[in-house]
């Protein structure tokens, strides 16, 4: 069915509303994330390993909640309207946000992170959004776009955290968070109009969504955004072990996300003005087995400079990988099957971000280097699965059809006596 009933004018607008909520709620969201080991140390974590244990805690606890609710959010969206389910989400973070700002005690920080976290189906429902409202042709440019204004959020984020929290304090820093809210409350309430449902669109292809399809490209996005996120309760130490300026750390600190944040955005750009739609399932397994071997990288530095150098070629490869398999998302469904799609792989994507802080601050006690080599191997596991989805499938299977039955067909072509 044609997708070209609904206002081109409209979408457009829409695709420009989703864009600019998707930047200043993660700036809200980044402008917090690499702080927080700083704020509950203030607030009372006195060693290197109380700080680790309630840093992971405090990020760990957002996306798992996250991941826990975005299936009901999605619910509420199809039943209520994707914008009133957005200004609901957006009005509690600002408040809660702001509650965070006033907090006197290290539970109360763990608590509203969940809180926020339980709220915070946004990425997943700005994405659907996008997939749904973007021609099927330019699905991977849409969600590259959206994706841009993430990592643009991640880049400015944690540096401009870290320079406010230098001069005017932590706790001045997460109220900005929260009037960053409001703001792209705002702008949902003003750009955004919901669209309207597709009769029959897309229920076609709700067969296509299958469990052998899925698990490995859920798997890369949870590697992703696992070692990803697993970066944030160590590294101020990690960069105090190297000989980083304790002075210096938190603008630091803030630099080196900002970094890695620019390098992603860079690479889901090129993938999605260069790479082919064709070629994507080859170019996935690549990209993933050059980040894992830049967090071995990482693993080895010897001073602070070299984190962010390591930091960013990770994030080159990594930020690719989510355009490439929402890419091949748009590729595989439409309509309902699709927005079901994009949760099942945005919830694997906030169960990585949920697992990896918890694990480099819980389960290996902020030892960094063997935090980053464990995300190492995750990545080159994950890697390993694409291409065995794609690679085995696409890339040896159909030579090796060809070739067989070229075998086939010379062996009955030969006299009887030869054979």
């Amino acid at each position: 069915m044609a997708r070209l009933a609904w206002p081109a004018r409209q979408r457009e607008r829409n695709l420009l509303a989703l864009t600019l909520a998707q930047f200043t709620a993660q700036l809200a969201f980044f402008i917090i994330l690499p702080l927080l080991p700083l704020y509950v140390r203030d607030l009372g974590a006195t060693t290197a390993e109380h700080v680790a244990l309630w840093a992971g805690l405090a990020l760990g606890v957002t996306p798992l909640c996250g991941a826990l609710t975005t299936p009901w959010w999605s619910r509420r969206a199809a039943r209520d309207g994707m914008k009133r389910s957005l200004e609901r989400m957006l009005l509690g973070m600002a408040l809660l946000t702001l509650f965070l700002a006033l907090v006197g005690a290290l539970w109360q920080v763990v608590l509203l992170r969940g809180l926020i976290g339980s709220l915070g189906a946004l990425n997943a429902l700005v994405i659907g959004a996008t997939l749904i409202a973007a021609e099927r042709e330019q699905a991977t440019r849409a969600v590259a776009q959206v994706q841009g204004a993430h990592a643009a959020a991640m880049v400015v984020g944690p540096l401009l955290g870290g320079v406010i929290a230098d001069y005017a304090g932590l706790r001045a820093t997460v109220a900005l968070a929260a009037v960053l809210y409001v703001a792209t409350l705002a702008m949902v309430r003003s750009g955004y109009r919901d669209v309207p449902a597709r009769d029959g669109h897309g229920v076609a292809d709700a067969a296509a969504v299958s469990l052998r399809w899925l698990a490995p490209l859920a798997f890369a996005l949870f590697a992703v955004q696992f070692t990803d996120s697993s970066l944030g309760p160590i590294l101020p130490g990690f960069l105090l072990q190297l000989g980083a300026p304790a002075g210096w750390l938190a603008s630091l600190t803030g630099l080196t996300f900002s970094i890695g944040a620019l390098a992603a955005a860079l690479g889901a750009r090129v993938v999605s003005r260069r790479c082919p739609r064709a070629l994507l399932y080859r170019l996935l397994p690549w990209a993933l087995g050059l980040a894992g071997l830049s967090w071995l990288g990482l693993a080895l530095a010897g001073v602070w400079w070299q984190a962010p150098a390591w930091r960013a070629a990770a994030s080159l490869a990594a930020g690719a990988a989510p355009t490439m398999v929402y890419g091949l998302a748009a590729q595989r469904a439409a309509g309902p099957a699709l927005g079901l799609l994009v949760a099942r792989l945005t919830q694997a994507t906030a169960l990585g971000a949920a697992a990896g802080p918890l694990a480099s601050g819980w389960l290996f006690g902020g030892a960094a280097r063997s935090a980053m080599v464990f995300d190492a191997l995750l990545v080159l596991g994950a890697a390993l699965g694409v291409w065995g989805l794609f690679g085995a499938v696409y890339v040896w299977s159909a030579p090796a059809r060809r070739a067989l039955r070229a075998l086939l067909a010379a062996g009955r072509s030969l006299p009887a006596g030869g054979r």
